[in-house]
């Protein structure tokens, strides 16, 4: 468990953020001094679409390790969301250190915590790769991610991203036959992984 110095730390630290409950992300809304000592959190569960407010103490369920990120569809395009340094320091993810962008726009887009694609991110829920080939063949989406690392973009030949940066790759429609540039040969074995081959 972290320690703060008082209160305010405490504060300062979390409020505002995304962190997780009893491995459910949650949104806490402020952090006041415990009735026996300690910290009390007011929060709520991203996945109650009432956000009902409600208070825990700050104890072992509350797990304050940076969120996974990654991959995440977000309208037709999978995005990258990732954390990036600023001087209002949280522990938890917050609007003004979370921001995502996709292969095929490039530029830079603040990531809505409050989203409820948040959850799907951090529990790591991803079509299987077959699915998100058909996706993007189909033209239903521009590009679909299947990992946390990898996606499927539309183009004359389907491309595999990295990290919804690169192309590393090519993918044929049949989901059979999937080819990686000579300069990502190293990311094989993960990709390997990632679509169950």
């Amino acid at each position: 468990m972290y320690e703060y110095f008082d209160v305010e730390h405490a504060r300062m630290r979390l409020n505002n953020s995304i962190i997780r409950y009893k491995d459910v992300p949650i949104y806490v809304l402020g952090v006041n001094r415990g009735r026996n000592g300690g910290y009390s959190i007011e929060l709520f569960k991203l996945d109650d679409p009432n956000q009902k407010h409600k208070a825990a103490k700050l104890n072992e369920d509350f797990n304050l390790k940076p969120l996974p990120l990654g991959n995440v569809n977000i309208e037709a395009y999978s995005s990258y969301v990732y954390r990036k340094p600023s001087r209002t320091w949280k522990q938890g993810l917050s609007k003004e250190n979370a921001f995502y962008r996709t292969y095929e726009k490039k530029e830079e887009h603040q990531f809505n915590i409050n989203d409820r694609k948040l959850i799907t991110l951090v529990n790591g829920d991803y079509v299987p790769f077959k699915n998100a080939v058909k996706e993007v063949s189909n033209q239903n989406l521009y590009s679909c991610c299947f990992s946390r690392t990898f996606s499927i973009s539309f183009g004359r030949v389907l491309q595999l991203v990295y990290k919804g940066r690169v192309s590393i790759g090519t993918v044929n429609r049949d989901c059979v036959n999937w080819k990686l540039n000579d300069e990502f040969f190293f990311l094989r074995e993960t990709l390997m992984e990632s679509i169950g081959a």
